[in-house]
């Protein structure tokens, strides 16, 4: 059965007390109902954040908060509402000093915090696979082992909805599968509930087709051994240093 998941921000409130029949107008629910809520990082200390969670407990449906951790990948300004949370920093993180120690501190941060605002699965902390020898991979292996350790350790028991964000390099069929071996191998260790797969890039390019395949081969790898879903993909301006959601 296929299911609806939107992305809501604290604008879409009263549109979704609407949509699932809670309006002041009293009407019946539409039709088509999103199945799933997933807000970004910083809408539950927002404002309104609280009138989205809200509508999702009323409603009986999963609520999801992507804590958007590649922006540890970049510079970002120090009044930046996800700067501001307790897994957020304004300065940049290489994948060298993003270590063991930071990792922990990440992870413990990133599940605390989505448990505390009434997630009701889990996003481990996810960073962006561009490059395949750039360190990134490994360091998003040891989050997803920590955050296996860290699951286990606290006995947290909600699903979790793994995202894996990948660049078009890394959807190389034959240098991809080689070189994403240690995240993948994490990847089994976290045993997800389900993989939400953000491709970057992999509309673009000279032989775009050859791009859309590597996606979709990627997919069925991933399928066969988790659900998968595809998630808005996040992308690196490498001339600025700055991650951001297209």
């Amino acid at each position: 059965m296929a299911e609806l998941l939107v992305r809501a921000s604290t604008m879409d409130a009263a549109l979704l007390r609407r949509i699932y029949g809670f309006g002041a107008d009293g009407r019946g629910s539409a039709p088509v109902r999103p199945t799933r809520i997933v807000v970004d990082a910083h809408v539950p200390v927002s404002s309104r954040g609280d009138d989205v969670i809200t509508v999702a407990r009323r409603a009986g449906v999963p609520f999801l908060i992507d804590p958007q951790t590649f922006y540890l990948q970049g510079a970002q300004h120090a009044d930046d509402p996800w700067a501001a949370l307790p897994f957020g920093r304004p300065a940049k993180f290489t994948a060298t000093n993003l270590d063991v120690f930071a990792q922990e501190e990440v992870v413990a941060q990133t599940v605390e915090y989505q448990m505390s605002h009434g997630a009701t699965a889990i996003i481990p902390p996810y960073v962006h696979l561009d490059r395949l020898d750039d360190g990134w991979i490994d360091v998003q292996a040891g989050l997803w082992y920590r955050t296996r350790r860290y699951l286990d350790r606290e006995n947290i028991a909600l699903p979790i909805t793994a995202v894996f964000a990948l660049g078009w390099r890394a959807l190389h069929p034959v240098h991809g599968p080689a070189a994403l071996a240690p995240v993948l191998a994490a990847l089994s260790a976290l045993a997800p509930s389900e993989v939400a797969l953000a491709a970057s890039k992999a509309d673009q390019g000279v032989r775009t087709h050859d791009r859309v395949m590597d996606l979709i081969l990627m997919i069925e790898r991933l399928r066969l051994d988790y659900p998968a879903i595809a998630l808005s993909p996040v992308s690196r301006d490498d001339d600025h240093g700055v991650l951001f959601r297209r």
